[in-house]
């Protein structure tokens, strides 16, 4: 899954790549790969359905330590795998047991 946004690329294909890529929340060159949903086991979802997003190391350290942004991006990672993939609900469900909308 891809979001771009004034022509700069922040989820990206390859989780282990952060060349080139902007911080997803700020612009600033990115120094992490952040998977937007992590904790038992969930990292390995986020690398298989492509739900990891580059940040800075400030914008990273702020989503570890602010709920309401963290929810915030999960809610927009989920609203663009459903459109993705056919709005497919009950697939989103057996992924992540919730919904963030």
């Amino acid at each position: 899954m891809i979001i771009k946004k004034s022509g700069q690329t922040y989820i990206t294909d390859t989780p282990k790549d952060k060349k080139g890529l902007r911080c997803f929340l700020c612009g600033r060159v990115a120094d992490h790969i952040h998977h937007i949903f992590y904790g038992r086991g969930k990292r390995n979802i986020s690398d298989k359905e492509k739900l990891t997003v580059a940040l800075c190391y400030k914008c990273h350290w702020q989503i570890h330590n602010n709920h309401l942004r963290d929810r915030e991006l999960k809610r927009l990672a989920q609203e663009v795998w459903l459109r993705n993939n056919e709005n497919n609900r009950t697939k989103w469900y057996r992924l992540f047991y919730k919904f963030y909308n």
